[in-house]
C-alpha cells in the first residue's frame, strides 16, 4: 500500500515545465507553440507549474493574467505587451508587462514573487485605477517599474473611506520597492484636501497588525501627491476606533532610502494618530520643489514632511470622538520620540520662488541628522536646526540639472554620515532583516559605492571621481525599447520640454534611449531635466552585491553632463543593460601601489579625487 502511494507521487513529479510562445499579431492558433517561430496568437496562461511564458512585444491582449508558480517574460522588439485587464502574480516573475487595467489595482503581487521592467499605464479614459501595484504577502520585489498617469480616488467624505493614485501600495512586511519610476499619480479629492495620490505608500487594513523590513530605495518620483505615507489598521468608516493608542497598528524597520522626488509634496506623510513608528528611516532622499509645485498644485502643498496626530473620528456610532496623539513613540507636543523616525543625510530644496520661503516640516522629530536645507533662507519649520545640519543657498551647491552633486557641491560632500538599519532596532519589536537591506545604503542612485570618499554625501547622489561613471541603465523603454541587441529610440514625452538622451547603449542589452523632459524647474528656476537611462531595468537586479544584471559588456560610452565622458562598463547576465559603474584608476593596483609607496616615503595627503556623472531619470528608463 505505501509502495503503492510512493508510485503514485513519483509519476505526478515527473511533470516537466515547458516554454510558450504568444504573439498577437504574427501568431496562429493553429501552430504548437513552442517556439517564436510557432507562436500562438490567442493568450492563455497555460496549466501546471514551473512553467515559463513568453510575450511578443507590440502584443496586445484583453484579459486577466494569473500568474501562479510561472514565469512571463517578453521577447522581441516595440513596446511591452500589453494587457487590458488586471495582472496579478505568486510565487512566480512577471517581466516586461504592460497592465492597461481599468479598475482595481494594475498589478498585484501577492506574496514571493517579482515584478520587473513592468508597467502600469493609467492614460485610457476609461482607467479608474486605485493603485498601480499592489504589494500583499511577503517576499516580492518590484523593481525597475514604471507606473504614470494615474489620475482616479474615491472621495467618500472621511479619511479613512478616501483615496487612490497611489503608484505603489504595500500591505504586508519583508518587501523591497526599488529603481522605480512614477509620474502623474495625482487625482482631485475633496475630502483629502483637494488632492490625493502618491508614488509609494504603505497601508494595512488590519488593527494591531505589524508591517516590518520593507525597504524604498533608488526610486523617482515626479508631479504626484507625495513621495511617501505610511499608516496602518482598519481604515473603514464603521471599524471603531483604531485612533485607540490600544488599536494601533505597526510600522518598523522600514527605510526610504536614495531617492529622488521632483515637485512630488513630501517626502513623508505620517499617521502617528493610528499607527506606531519604531525604527523608520528616511536616508540620502534629494527632495526638490521648483516652481510646477505652484503650478501643478497650491500653496497648501508644500510641506516636505508631516503628520496626522488627531483625528476626528465620523464613524456611525462613534459619537464625533476626537483623538489627539500621545504613545511612547510619539509626544503629545513634542513629536516622534528617539528611534522612532530618523531622518538623515537628506537634501532639501525649496526652489517655489526667490522670494518666497515655504514652510518645509510641520512635525516635530528628535533625530534628524546632516541634513541640508536650501535656501539659506528656508523656513524648516517643525524642528530646530541642528549643529550638523545647513541652510544654503542654491547655488552654493553648485548640482547639475538633474539634482546630482558635482566637484564644487562642497557643502554635501563628504558631510553626511553612516546610515543602517540596526542602530534603533532596539525600538523595534520584530528584528532587522539584513537581507532586506543589502543594496540600500551601500549605492547611490547611479549605483556608484558608497561612500567614495572620506564619508557619506548628502542626497541622493554620491560624487566620485575615479569610480567610473554608470550608464543611464536599463532595459527596453517606456512604449518602445528592444531585446537582444537592438537600440530603442522612441518614448512618452513626460508632461511637455524636448526628448531627453537617455542612457548608454549596453552591447547585449537594449538602449534606454526614451525619456522625455519633465517640465521641472531646474536649479536655476528653468526645466528640470529627469530624463534617460533607468537604473537596472532589464536584467533581475543583484540584490546581493552594488553589482546590479544587466547586459553584455557595453560597448558604448555616454557624455554626462557638462560634457564629462562615462567610462565605459560592463554588466553581468544576460538580458538588458544594467550594467554597473567599472573601477577607475584609483581602483587599479597600480594605483594602490603608488599610494602605498607615497605613504612610505614621507605621507600622503590624501585628497578625495570625486566626479559625478549624472544619470538623468526619467519616466521613460525603465
Amino acid at each position: 500500500m505505501a509502495i503503492g502511494l510512493a508510485a503514485v507521487l513519483s509519476m505526478d513529479s515527473f511533470v516537466v515545465a515547458a516554454d510558450y510562445y504568444f504573439d498577437s499579431v504574427g501568431g496562429s492558433d493553429s501552430a504548437d507553440g513552442k517556439t517564436e517561430a510557432t507562436a500562438k496568437q490567442k493568450f492563455k496562461m497555460p496549466t501546471g507549474t514551473g512553467n515559463t511564458v513568453y510575450l511578443k512585444r507590440g502584443s496586445s491582449w484583453t484579459m486577466g493574467l494569473s500568474v501562479n508558480n510561472a514565469t512571463v517574460k517578453t521577447y522581441g522588439d516595440g513596446a511591452r505587451p500589453a494587457i487590458t485587464g488586471q495582472v496579478s502574480v505568486s510565487n512566480g516573475t512577471l517581466q516586461g508587462v504592460c497592465s492597461k487595467a481599468t479598475t482595481g489595482n494594475g498589478i498585484n503581487a501577492n506574496g514571493n514573487s517579482i515584478v520587473q521592467d513592468c508597467e502600469v499605464d493609467g492614460t485610457s479614459p476609461d482607467a479608474k485605477l486605485n493603485v498601480g501595484i499592489g504589494v500583499m504577502g511577503t517576499g516580492n520585489k518590484i523593481l525597475d517599474c514604471y507606473i504614470h498617469d494615474l489620475n482616479y480616488s474615491v472621495s467618500g467624505g472621511q479619511m479613512d473611506n478616501s483615496g487612490g493614485a497611489e503608484a505603489i501600495m504595500v500591505m504586508g512586511s519583508n518587501n523591497e520597492v526599488a529603481y522605480n519610476t512614477a509620474v502623474n499619480c495625482q487625482s482631485p479629492n475633496t475630502t483629502l484636501g483637494g488632492f490625493e495620490g502618491g508614488c509609494w505608500e504603505i497601508v494595512n487594513g488590519k488593527a494591531k497588525s505589524t508591517i516590518s523590513n520593507v525597504s524604498f530605495h533608488h526610486n523617482y518620483c515626479e508631479k504626484s501627491i507625495g513621495m511617501w505615507e505610511a499608516s496602518s489598521g482598519d481604515f473603514s468608516a464603521s471599524g471603531g476606533n483604531i485612533q485607540d493608542p490600544a488599536n494601533h497598528g505597526i510600522v518598523e524597520n522600514v527605510t526610504v532610502s536614495y531617492n529622488v522626488a521632483v515637485d512630488s509634496m513630501w517626502m513623508f506623510l505620517l499617521q502617528p494618530v493610528n499607527t506606531d513608528f519604531k525604527n523608520l528611516v528616511f536616508a540620502n532622499n534629494t527632495i526638490v520643489h521648483t516652481p510646477n509645485t505652484m503650478g501643478w498644485f497650491d500653496a497648501s502643498h508644500t510641506a516636505m514632511g508631516l503628520d496626522v496626530h488627531t483625528y476626528t473620528n465620523g464613524a456611525v456610532g462613534d459619537g464625533g470622538t476626537t483623538f489627539d496623539t500621545d504613545t511612547p513613540y510619539y509626544k503629545k507636543g513634542a513629536g516622534f520620540q528617539p528611534g522612532t523616525v530618523i531622518v538623515k543625510n537628506n537634501l532639501f530644496i525649496d526652489n517655489i520662488s526667490p522670494t518666497k520661503q515655504y514652510m518645509m516640516f510641520s512635525t516635530n522629530l528628535t533625530d534628524h541628522f546632516n541634513n541640508i536645507f536650501v535656501p539659506a533662507k528656508a523656513q524648516v519649520g517643525g524642528f530646530a536646526q541642528g549643529e550638523t545640519e545647513q541652510k544654503i543657498d542654491l547655488a552654493s551647491l553648485a548640482l547639475t540639472d538633474h539634482w546630482h552633486l558635482t566637484a564644487a557641491s562642497t557643502p554635501a560632500i563628504d558631510k553626511g554620515a553612516v546610515v543602517d538599519m540596526t542602530s534603533n532596532g532596539s525600538v523595534a519589536t520584530t528584528a532587522v532583516d539584513p537581507a532586506i537591506f543589502a543594496t540600500t545604503f551601500n549605492q547611490d542612485i547611479d549605483k556608484h559605492q558608497v561612500p567614495c570618499g572620506f564619508a557619506v554625501d548628502i542626497g541622493a547622489s554620491e560624487y566620485c571621481e575615479g569610480a567610473g561613471g554608470s550608464q543611464g541603465t536599463g532595459g527596453a523603454k517606456a512604449t518602445g525599447g528592444t531585446a537582444g541587441s537592438v537600440t530603442g529610440t522612441g518614448g512618452v514625452q513626460s508632461t511637455g520640454g524636448a526628448q531627453g538622451k537617455g542612457g548608454a547603449q549596453g552591447s547585449g542589452g537594449a538602449q534606454s534611449a526614451g525619456g522625455a523632459r519633465s517640465s521641472g524647474g531646474s536649479s536655476g528656476g528653468g526645466g528640470v531635466q529627469p530624463s534617460g537611462g533607468s537604473i537596472g531595468s532589464g536584467g533581475v537586479t543583484n540584490t546581493g552585491a552594488a553589482t546590479a544584471a544587466g547586459g553584455a559588456s557595453s560597448t558604448a560610452s555616454t557624455a554626462g553632463t557638462g560634457g564629462t565622458t562615462v567610462a565605459q562598463t560592463s554588466g553581468t547576465g544576460n538580458k538588458g543593460c544594467s550594467c554597473e559603474v567599472g573601477q577607475g584608476s584609483s581602483g587599479s593596483p597600480i594605483g594602490a601601489i603608488v599610494a602605498l609607496l607615497a605613504l612610505l616615503v614621507g605621507g600622503l595627503t590624501l585628497v578625495a579625487r570625486r566626479r559625478r556623472v549624472a544619470r538623468k531619470h526619467s519616466p521613460e528608463w525603465s
